[in-house]
Parts: structure tokens; sequence; C-alpha cells
């Protein structure tokens, strides 16, 4: 992974079904709650990068 020069503690990669599942799971009431005290600090520098698989037709052909 190639970034803009910052250091980096920790890459993590997590899979979801869509979008709409990734948000229920970030909005959730429960989880904001038990984060209250740790998270600005923790997404102070953060990044979310979404990807999607994305077959080669053309090669094929």
């Amino acid at each position: 992974i190639v970034g803009d020069g910052r250091t980096w503690d920790q890459v993590r990669f997590n899979e979801f079904p869509s979008r709409r599942q990734f948000m229920e799971v970030v909005a959730d009431p429960r989880r904001l709650k038990g984060q209250e005290d740790h998270r600005e600090p923790a997404m102070a520098d953060s990044y979310t990068l979404f990807c999607r698989p994305v077959l080669d037709t053309l090669r094929k052909s």
C-alpha cells in the first residue's frame, strides 16, 4: 500500500456484502455508544476505501 508519506500502524481489510450493510454497521447506535471515548482520536488519521471486484470480460474476447 502506497500512501502520502505518513507512517502506518495498522492496515485492516473488511468485507461486507453491500455498502448498505457496511453503513448499518458503522451507524449502529450501540456500537457508537461503546466507542464514545475513543472514536475521535482513532478517526483522526484513518481512511476508508471502498473497493469493488471487477471482471475483465474484454480480455477473453
